[in-house]
């Protein structure tokens, strides 16, 4: 991201099958970096089912609510990440 940020170039953020632990990751990177100037496509996971947080992200009037916690200001549901373990 250096030569982006120094090059003022424009960037957008994007997920692949990502859970709402990278949602929330790509939420406070995009909202970090002023050349990310394209809608940010890190939704798709905050629709999934099993969430692996204890209060999900919320999506209000097309806008990821970013969380304001120490982190990336999520708690993970354990339970949820023990259901899915390997």
């Amino acid at each position: 991201m250096k030569i982006t940020h120094i090059e003022v170039l424009p960037c957008l953020i994007g997920s692949q099958g990502d859970s709402s632990i990278g949602a929330a990751a790509g939420a406070h990177l995009a909202t970090s970096f002023r050349n990310i100037q394209y809608p940010a496509e890190i939704s798709y996971p905050l629709r999934m089912t099993g969430d692996l947080l204890q209060n999900p992200m919320k999506i209000f009037q097309g806008f990821i609510e970013i969380p304001e916690a120490p982190g990336l200001g999520i708690r993970v549901d354990e339970g949820q990440v023990k259901k899915y373990r390997l």
